[in-house]
């Protein structure tokens, strides 16, 4: 399609690049956005409900911070992990607890 559009647009060569690139990403955007959706149709409810429980709050290098929808998922976590920082939040209203990762060593 890029290339019908390079050859059919008249005019010189940085217009013909300008449009040609110009549809090259729409197509892109359509191609991206219907593989985006076909996705998370396809996803499993397993995995969906896993994907809406946790949440990155804050991340850098080298920590993150998830909050947790479900207090059973943060024990399972806090089961997992024994080197993580427990902080209770009151003030996220999205969590009932936030885990820190802290650097090892």
């Amino acid at each position: 399609m890029t290339l019908i559009v390079f050859v059919a647009v008249p005019g010189g060569w940085p217009l013909r690049l300008v449009a040609a690139a110009i549809v090259g990403l729409a197509g892109g955007v359509f191609v991206r956005r219907m593989m985006t959706r076909r996705a998370m149709a396809e996803e499993l409810p397993e995995k969906r409900a896993v994907r809406e429980a946790v949440r990155i709050v804050d991340f850098d290098w080298r920590a993150m911070t998830l909050t947790f929808v479900n207090e059973a998922i943060a024990e399972q976590v806090r089961a997992l992990n024994d080197v993580f920082d427990i902080v209770e939040s009151e003030d996220n209203e999205l969590a009932e607890s936030e885990i820190e990762s802290t650097p090892v060593g």
